[in-house]
């Protein structure tokens, strides 16, 4: 995990499994960093654990190792009213230590029960030994973090047991102790052994949520931590987690409602906005009203933007005000500058919500940002309940991905496709990758419906690609192939129309001389308009077929009517086939074929009926459903039986007049040759409409 280092030149090591508290002149500022901060090192520290606060004139100068100090007592900080009792602790090992305090395991011998303690370091004691005051303002944040510490009862803060002293009268904080690690040795573990970012996060905005609960606890009892990062949180063996470390709290106030006793004695014993000394925080976190030299502009929006500096460390692994020094930390910190997180890490997928979540939280005028620890509970709470659907959509383009790779897929495997990625897409609508990977799989299924014959599909996919460039060009080679579909089928409908009107005038020359004139001519006009009905059945048919599956499709409204229209012409097609039976005498019944032709418009109008309603998954399931199918293929019986029978007719009304066409030789082979001509011509018809019925079905096919 990147991380920011100062090192200063000293000389004894510095511990670095604790937080350092260092103390700045108010008249020095940040220029005097290096001079001021209590730091004797030379070992590399991290930025990110340096707590800095500014003393008063008094303060500052019994703070640091200089022969000036005053004997008066301190104007704006309060110290302990008076020495704590003793307590009765055995210590039995060490824990850590830091910049001023030390922390070891205990026996508290009144309860008998294991607790860490909390003291002061010995080398604190010597380093102040001519300068008391010096000794007594440690002490008082000592004696701070313990009042605080212990007046928040919450899960997330922990328990303080008992505040007392020493054999030597020097206070002792006695608190439960928490077996675990820091946070931020926790994050860094993760980080550097190459966790999946999606359960990093799920991990760690769950501990984030938690510090979020302690804060917002606080900041209900008029509290505000100002020190917030993640080395202040400890994370215990069973995924306790606890915000530590309240020496930088102050009083900002609180409602009536939760106003206590305990409160009072808080407010008069913590610094307030109007007293606090400033600046006081971590460098590497701080809000920019943290570096003014007055603290009135501090409040719980301070902890609000802390909180998204934290989060900010949790998507980029590093702290928003990255420097090598603490003067240039301040002052990027001062301005707020700096870089949004998706731009800092541009090598690692940052989500969006939490990424815009962090800048909110980070705004520069504490009016501008979120407007709680509780909104940003809230937040965190709403992206961790989504983060299941989040990872199944990421999961769904990925395998989209690995599938569409393969050069041979069909007609099912692009609408299976594109179904995932829709899926995904509700799941996530947020995911990056499904536009794209939509246009893909559109254009590859445009391109095959081209090649294919399958203009209509084609056009449906073609409309639904989002990219333009690879739209106008699916569209010029659409333009290009329903020009030639055009002209073929102006072909079919010439050769359809010239056959049937070679059939009436054979018919009429070869006939007409005979004393059956008249009615062989009318005979002949029957059966030659019935051959032309069966034939528009089969394309009126077809034409709904397709038009409902568009409809099913696309959604857009014109194939519902466009569907209407032809089953309007189906239904007077029928009719005018049953009327003009009887006059032909041809010997077919006409119920089954109606009955068929009912069933399947009532399934089509069903589909529309749900394509109206935005149902297209359903819509299609209907198109696609066996008893359709079933009905559609008996339909397509019928028609055909309707058509052999016609020829039948045709064929018995040969027979009767036999005498005639004796003498009518030429007349005759012109009629049997341009039957045999229509039927080959039939036959051919259907097999093709077949083959696109068959594709259109693939095509919707779900």
């Amino acid at each position: 995990m990147p991380s920011n280092r100062y090192v200063e030149p000293g000389a004894a090591p510095l511990p670095r499994d604790e937080d350092i508290r260092a103390t700045l002149s108010v008249g020095k500022r940040v220029d005097a960093a290096k001079q001021s901060l209590l730091l004797d090192s030379e070992e590399p520290t991290k930025l990110s654990r340096i707590s800095i606060s500014v003393a008063t004139e008094y303060e500052a100068e019994t703070a640091l190792p200089i022969a000036t100090a005053k004997p008066e007592p301190s104007r704006d900080r309060q110290v302990a009213p008076e020495p704590p009792k003793p307590a009765a602790f055995v210590i039995t090992r060490p824990v850590g230590t830091g910049g001023h305090g030390e922390v070891h395991e205990a026996l508290q011998t009144s309860l008998g029960r294991i607790v860490a303690v909390k003291r002061i370091r010995e080398e604190v004691y010597r380093s102040h030994s001519a300068k008391l005051g010096g000794a007594k303002l440690v002490e008082a944040d000592f004696h701070q973090e313990a009042l605080v510490a212990g007046a928040l009862e919450h899960p997330n803060i922990v328990p303080v047991h008992d505040f007392g002293a020493d054999e030597n009268g020097r206070p002792l904080l006695a608190m439960k102790l928490i077996k675990g690690k820091s946070w931020d040795d926790l994050i860094e573990e993760q980080w550097v052994s190459g966790l999946p970012p999606a359960e990093f996060l799920n991990r760690n905005l769950r501990i984030l949520q938690d510090v979020a609960q302690a804060v917002a606890f606080a900041h209900s009892r008029g509290i505000v931590h100002r020190d917030l990062k993640p080395s202040q949180v400890m994370v215990g063996e069973f995924g306790e987690t606890v915000l530590m470390d309240w020496g930088l709290a102050i009083f900002y106030g609180s409602s009536a409602h939760h106003f206590s006793l305990a409160q009072h004695t808080l407010a008069q014993a913590l610094p307030t906005p109007a007293n606090a000394s400033n600046p006081a925080g971590t460098p590497a976190f701080m809000a920019p009203e943290q570096t003014r030299d007055s603290a009135t502009e501090v409040g719980p929006w301070t902890d609000v933007f802390l909180l998204g500096g934290t989060l900010y460390y949790l998507l980029t692994g590093t702290t928003p005000f990255a420097c090598e020094s603490v003067v240039a930390t301040m002052d990027r910190a001062s301005v707020c500058d700096f870089v949004p997180p998706q731009v800092r890490v541009n090598d690692r997928e940052i989500p969006l919500e939490l990424a815009q979540l962090c800048l909110r939280c980070m705004m520069p005028k504490p009016e501008d940002r979120l407007g709680s620890a509780s909104e940003f509970i809230r937040e965190i709470t709403n992206y961790l309940s989504g983060s299941s659907k989040r990872s199944e959509s990421v999961a769904i383009t990925d395998s989209v991905h690995r599938t569409i790779a393969d050069p041979s897929l069909g007609y099912k495997d692009f609408a299976e496709a594109l179904a995932q990625l829709a899926n995904a897409r509700g799941l996530w609508d947020q995911n990056e990758r499904v536009i794209p990977q939509m246009d893909y799989v559109r254009e590859r299924y445009a391109r095959m419906a081209l090649k294919e014959g399958d203009l209509s599909l084609a056009a449906a996919q073609t409309a639904l690609i989002s990219n333009e460039k690879v739209r106008e060009t699916l569209t010029q080679l659409q333009g290009k192939e329903e020009k030639a579909a055009s002209h073929k089928r102006r072909a079919a409908l010439y050769f359809q129309y010239s056959s049937i009107i070679l059939l009436i005038v054979l018919l009429f020359i070869g006939f007409s001389h005979r004393g059956f004139g008249g009615s062989v001519t009318r005979l002949g006009e029957e059966l030659a308009r019935l051959i032309e009905l069966g034939g528009n059945v089969r394309r009126l048919d077809e034409s709904m077929t397709l038009s409902a599956m568009m409809a099913a499709t696309t959604g857009e409204p014109q194939w519902a009517e466009r569907h209407a229209e032809l089953a309007e012409q189906f239904d007077a097609a029928l009719h005018e086939i049953g009327a003009r039976h009887a006059r032909a005498n041809v010997s077919y019944a006409l119920d089954n074929l109606m009955a068929l032709k009912i069933g399947l418009i009532d399934q089509e109008r069903q589909a529309l009926d749900l394509v109206a309603k935005g149902s297209l998954a359903e819509a299609r399931a209907i198109l696609n459903a066996k008893e359709y199918q079933d009905t559609k293929q008996g339909l397509n019986v019928e028609v055909g039986r309707l058509f052999l029978n016609t020829q039948q007719a045709v064929t018995d009304l040969i027979d009767r007049e036999e005498a005639v066409r004796r003498t009518s030789g030429n007349a005759l082979i012109g009629v049997v040759g341009l039957v045999t001509l229509l039927w080959m011509y039939q036959v051919g018809l259907a097999h093709r409409v077949a083959r696109i019925r068959d594709r259109a079905l693939q095509a919707i096919e779900r």
